[in-house]
């Protein structure tokens, strides 16, 4: 009866979700009746508030690494190798012994401080396939890896179907991204930070061109988009060991599983910008975070500050993240410094954290020293450049407030990222995180669990979701789906709490043959219907909002290689400039020739081309009425032929016959569909 009662409770909840929009009274009636239902069914059996995992053997100390003469040299070769690395960070490049002395200095100081297994059968320290479930001793599989397996498979395929048309159009972050790349695989260039564009972090440029070296691809974007669904993809292991950390097994399949196919980070997986290395280093970092805090090992911590140094190379957003871990330790240390797990919070693990993520953020570090204003600009744009409409206390509260709506309400206004103005979380994973807050919120307060770890997890989920809500300046662009990606490896653990306890508790309550089948067909039957519907919003609304957002530069481009293909060349081509149009750069990465820069900034400028007998077209906006005039007095043979596009984005071509003297015949006008 309880289980039946919370399965309605989470179907109360997701009817509540569908109907909010249109009719919210109801819809805040029925999630009034689902968290009754629920809070119900919690009281009568206390697994429906998950897993209460022990705390693992707390781990032997070793001699202090002060009086260990080997760990001591290691130190003394890590500064060195760090002085050097500095120096040849300097001057914004990295150069092969600044990288050398950097690798050293990292690996010298992990090996002077890893704390070697004594005890092998300690759960603390089983080793990582084994914690996947994957034995050591063969190549026998459990059913959580290979559930976990169909779960990466699943989300490979919302992360890599498509990919080439999907997002379909190149745009103007995307252009400067590439000139980037172009400059580290064809110029040879090895900044450590990206100048364009306000100033990026490096981590996906390298990335990127990596991929480009082992695979071949030309520098364009679909290497963009394939390095970062890979990235997208790294993602979901970590967010399983993150969640199954504390609340077990079910609910870190059904984590991983929610990220795989949810559009929020799947469209930030297939973008092509660096959105989702802000989730793929939180999710990790998340990870060694609850891992060391549960352990109180050293080594947790040591990949802890690996993982977030190398994050802050990742994507702007995520310098909120180190600010979340420490935040998320020290309130864990206020509210259980009495307990088991409070004596095994030590300061010198945080310490070890913090340096091992400074090592990592030298070359950046360096710069950020070198030239502040160039690394924290795209901060300060959004922080201090600009005036903020109105009290900023007021305007920070309010951006709070949309923030907190964004999953259920009202999200994001960028269609280039998500769809706009649609809430971040599909109704069904919206209706369940109303349910998962609540049995977050029943593990902090309940007697029985006292759940710390919950409560700093919490805390640190908040915190990574705050970038977006400083754009102070820019209320209109607050929430941000980019902005608060280092938040949803957190967000979506929370969402799969309902779903993760019920079906743990479900296959120990429900011993019946046709009470598993029952429970199997609800557990299946979730699984299709948000495939289903994050493949629509994925794969279908997206990319038409995207389509009628960007220009429709491969259509371009498709009219430049048929005129190659027929009637001339394609340097004989020229696009007419018009404001707020297409940008010539993506037009030349479209057709795979980046120094195509075939633009007229006036038809006049076309005069040169009379009379030399060579076919010719121009590309013109359907408003541009004087330039079009313009062309047909220079070229009175020409055709003008009008390409229309479902997507609002018409262009006109003005073809140029070869051999033919300015007296021809008077141009015709044809309309192409």
């Amino acid at each position: 009866m309880t289980w039946a009662v919370a399965a309605a409770a989470m179907l109360f909840a997701v009817g509540a979700q569908i109907v909010l929009h249109r009719y919210t009274w109801l819809g805040l009636t029925l999630y009034g009746v689902a968290l009754g239902l629920w809070l119900w069914a919690m009281r009568r059996d206390g697994r429906l508030l998950g897993e209460s995992r022990p705390l693992p053997e707390p781990c032997t100390p070793s001699q202090p690494w002060y009086r260990q003469p080997r760990r001591l040299i290691l130190l003394g070769v890590c500064a060195v190798a760090t002085a050097v690395n500095v120096v040849y960070s300097w001057d914004d490049t990295f150069e092969t012994v600044g990288v050398v002395a950097w690798v050293i200095s990292v690996g010298t100081f992990v090996a002077a401080f890893w704390e070697r297994r004594h005890d092998e059968d300690d759960a603390a320290d089983t080793p990582l396939l084994a914690r996947l479930g994957i034995a050591t001793d063969g190549w026998r599989l459990s059913w959580p890896i290979v559930a976990f397996l169909l779960v990466l498979a699943v989300g490979a395929g919302f992360r890599f179907y498509h990919l080439r048309q999907a997002p379909p159009e190149i745009n103007w972050d995307h252009i400067e991204k590439l000139m980037d790349i172009r400059d580290v695989v064809e110029r040879g260039l090895r900044p450590s930070f990206f100048y364009r564009n306000t100033g990026r972090e490096p981590w996906q440029f390298y990335w990127t061109a990596a991929l480009i070296w082992l695979t071949g691809l030309p520098v364009g974007f679909y290497a963009l988009k394939l390095g970062t669904a890979i990235a997208g993809l790294l993602t979901l292991p970590g967010v399983y060991l993150m969640a199954r950390e504390v609340y077990g097994r079910w609910v870190g399949l059904w984590a991983t599983f929610f990220v795989a196919v949810a559009s929020w980070p799947v469209l930030l997986s297939r973008v092509g910008l660096r959105y989702p290395f802000a989730p793929l280093a939180s999710a990790w970092a998340f990870y060694f975070m609850l891992r060391g805090l549960r352990t109180g090992q050293r080594n947790d911590f040591i990949l802890l500050g690996l993982t977030l140094g190398v994050g802050l190379n990742g994507y702007t957003a995520f310098r909120a993240v180190p600010l979340a871990v420490a935040l998320c330790w020290a309130i864990v240390w206020l509210a259980a410094r009495r307990s088991d797990l409070g004596r095994r919070l030590r300061l010198g693990n945080l310490a070890l954290a913090v340096s091992a993520a400074l090592l990592v953020f030298v070359p950046l570090g360096t710069f950020m020293l070198w030239k502040p204003r160039a690394f924290w600009g795209r901060s300060l744009w959004y922080l201090a450049d600009n005036e903020i409409p109105g009290s900023p206390l007021l305007v920070f509260l309010n951006n709070l407030k949309n923030l907190a709506l964004m999953f259920h309400w009202r999200g994001d206004m960028v269609p280039m990222s998500t769809i706009r103005y649609e809430p971040v979380l599909d109704p069904i994973l919206g209706g369940l995180m109303v349910l998962g807050l609540a049995v977050a919120l029943a593990r902090i307060v309940s007697r029985r669990y006292r759940d710390h770890l919950t409560l700093g997890l919490l805390v640190a989920g908040a915190v990574a979701l705050l970038p977006s809500a400083l754009a102070l300046p820019f209320p209109k662009e607050n929430p941000s789906v980019v902005r608060t990606g280092s938040g949803i490896p957190v967000v979506l653990t929370v969402v799969a709490l309902p779903v993760g306890v019920w079906t743990a508790g479900v296959a120990r309550a429900w011993g019946r043959r046709w009470q598993r089948a029952l429970a199997a067909v609800g557990v299946i039957a979730l699984a299709i219907a948000l495939m289903w519907v994050n493949e629509r919003r994925v794969f279908v609304r997206y990319v038409e909002g995207y389509r009628r957002a960007v220009v429709n530069t491969s259509e371009i481009a498709d009219a430049i290689r048929g005129f190659d293909a027929t009637l001339g060349s394609m340097d004989d081509v020229y696009v007419i400039a018009w404001p707020w149009w297409v940008d010539i750069r993506s037009l030349a990465l479209e057709l795979g020739r980046p120094d195509w820069a075939n633009l007229l900034e006036s038809a006049d400028l076309a005069a040169e081309h009379a009379g030399d007998g060579r076919a010719r077209m121009y590309i013109l906006h359907p408003s541009d009425k004087a330039n079009l005039e313009r062309l047909q007095q220079l070229f009175p043979a020409g055709i003008t032929r009008v390409r229309h596009s479902q997507w609002g984005w018409d262009f006109v071509l003005y073809i140029v016959p070869g051999d033919v003297r300015t007296n021809a015949q008077p141009s015709t006008t044809e309309e192409v569909p």
